[in-house]
């Protein structure tokens, strides 16, 4: 007894268990335990087969009854999570019989709605054909689940189109009168709570305002094509081959100027974070965050790299023997040289969804009620290009719009962003001085 109270204790129920070693610490908790660990986030059942749809009926109700719980009362234990392990008890893990699992979503969703509770399964293998499996629903989101079909079969306990499940401490079982009016004002509740502008939207960091001159960059861009064209006598290659090539640079370099400015001064930036409260007492499911920014304000990846200021000069000018010019950009693919390449940014938190004027979008798969999710610091950072220390104002007006898979509306809000001017106009002068092609 003392050896179950110890492995009881271990065990750390608050923690959803991901990943094989810890379902296999989980079905070594079960087998230590008895009928009393049975809660509301875990139901254990030593045989059920899922081969047939009394069995496949059980999985149904249970899923229902775990979506359909309290969010602030499930969240406690799991992450949220509610689990049904099948083939195992007190002291043994005898495994159920194997089952075609598309027949087990097909019968659940049968019952459960297309539209229905997130859940999934996973399977911990025994010696032989049988198999442990632990049933895994989502975190309730605080809507209302209601069974799709009757059970096929004449038990007391099939499940009945239009009920309520509910699963509390040792059972999972329809819904009592109370019970289901305190989810109808649940409901009521988040709907108003959505209207209210039940999440906030923030940004920490500020907004980089260069002082440069563009007339500068754009006279620095046409004396070193000029340069270019002066050299191209000098190899064998055909002279309107090599023009071509200096053309395309300086239109390259043309059509944004002030790119490489951006790229320097996003590199530099300590960067912004975005925060997102939910001020809500019910989960959030697959949030979609998207904030715009007024004015020229442009996004750029924060990087340790040295960007360039100027595009990069076409091959022969840089070697002493003649190369095949690089294949240029279409005008096709420079216009869109201000956007994010989301292949190449995939691993971070932050997409760039329209770099100038700045449009940014956030993914979070889950929010829970009064968290605050923040991104990690450093991915991107905002900067505006203006011509004197008057231009830039002291702050930038940013408007959001929030949405979630569980919430009919959307909402929408504001905040503003500091600025800070920093002015680069005679460090950007010298360096082009002193530059060279």
């Amino acid at each position: 007894m003392g050896s179950n109270r110890s492995m009881v204790t271990e065990f750390d129920l608050r923690q959803r268990p991901s990943g094989e070693i810890e379902r296999l610490a989980l079905l070594e908790y079960v087998m230590s335990t008895d009928d009393r660990i049975e809660r509301h986030f875990l139901e254990v059942k030593s045989d059920v087969d899922l081969t047939r749809k009394a069995g496949r009926g059980k999985v149904a109700k249970f899923i229902l009854g775990a979506a359909n719980r309290e969010p602030a009362v499930a969240d406690g234990y799991f992450e949220g999570h509610a689990l049904m392990v099948l083939g195992a008890a007190h002291g043994a893990a005898t495994g159920i019989e194997g089952f075609e699992a598309k027949d087990l979503h097909h019968d659940v969703t049968a019952w459960i709605g297309t539209d229905g509770p997130r859940w999934g399964f996973d399977r911990i293998p025994l010696e032989g054909s049988r198999d442990v499996i632990v049933v895994d629903v989502w975190p309730p989101t605080g809507d209302i689940w209601a069974c799709r079909a009757d059970g096929e079969d004449e038990s007391a306990t099939r499940l009945r189109n239009g009920e309520i499940y509910l699963r509390v401490d040792g059972e999972t079982r329809a819904a009592t009168g109370n019970e289901k009016h305190a989810m109808f004002l649940r409901l009521k509740q988040m709907a108003q709570a959505s209207k209210a502008g039940g999440v906030a939207v923030a940004v920490v960091g500020r907004v980089e305002a260069v002082g440069v001159d563009l007339d500068v960059l754009d006279e620095a861009i046409v004396r070193r094509a000029r340069q270019m064209r002066q050299h191209d006598k000098a190899f064998p290659t055909p002279r309107r081959i090599l023009a071509t090539g200096v053309d395309l640079w300086e239109r390259n370099a043309r059509i944004q100027p002030a790119k490489g400015l951006v790229a320097i001064a996003a590199a530099i930036s300590p960067g912004i974070q975005i925060e997102v409260c939910n001020k809500m007492k019910t989960y959030l499911q697959e949030v979609q965050i998207e904030v715009k920014f007024d004015g020229n304000i442009t996004a750029g990846w924060c990087s340790d790299d040295d960007p360039n200021l100027f595009p990069e000069t076409p091959i022969p000018w840089k070697t002493a023997e003649p190369q095949p010019l690089p294949v240029m950009p279409s005008d096709a693919e420079m216009a869109q040289v201000w956007r994010s390449s989301a292949s190449s940014d995939a691993d971070r938190e932050i997409r760039v969804k329209q770099a100038r004027p700045a449009v940014l979008t956030i993914d979070v798969r889950v929010l829970r009620p009064h968290e605050v999710f923040e991104t990690e610091p450093r991915e991107v950072a905002l900067v505006v290009l203006v011509g004197d220390e008057n231009d830039p104002p002291s702050e930038i007006l940013c408007t959001y719009r929030v949405s979630a898979s569980n919430m009919d509306d959307l909402i929408y809000g504001e905040f503003v962003v500091p600025v800070e001017y920093g002015d680069w106009r005679e460090p950007v002068r010298q360096f082009i001085s002193e530059d060279r092609p």
